[in-house]
């Protein structure tokens, strides 16, 4: 697993792995947004819709701290998968610390459409 001393570094492993990867069409709308411009160990990375061959697309946001020693904490983040007929996600994965409710909404937890997975 690599390891990152600050959000630059990952930004760009990230640009760079999917840019070489192949399945994605076109170059990924990857988003960096630090609070502190000055500050490289704490921010958010997104794609809001980083586009597949096949017509199907990926949404995720992390919001991210890095010790500066290799470690990283994902504080919240949101990773959803959508099929090319459906504007909803066939999958997505949630850390949502704010709306906790046990049993309810738990802080970690994935949304499965279960229409589509059915095909």
């Amino acid at each position: 697993m690599a390891s990152f001393r600050n959000i630059n570094e990952y930004y760009t492993y990230l640009f760079i792995l999917i840019t070489q990867s192949g399945h994605a069409s076109g170059s990924p709308p990857l988003l960096l947004d630090k609070k502190n411009p000055r500050d490289l160990h704490q921010g958010r990375i997104s794609a809001d819709a980083i586009r597949f061959k096949d017509g199907a697309r990926l949404r995720f946001y992390e919001e991210l701290e890095f010790d500066g020693q290799g470690a990283v904490a994902r504080a919240e983040y949101s990773i959803g998968y959508y099929l090319p007929a459906n504007n909803s996600p066939l999958f997505r994965y949630d850390r949502d610390p704010q709306n906790v409710r046990p049993v309810v909404h738990e802080e970690c937890h994935l949304h499965i459409d279960s229409v589509q997975a059915r095909g």
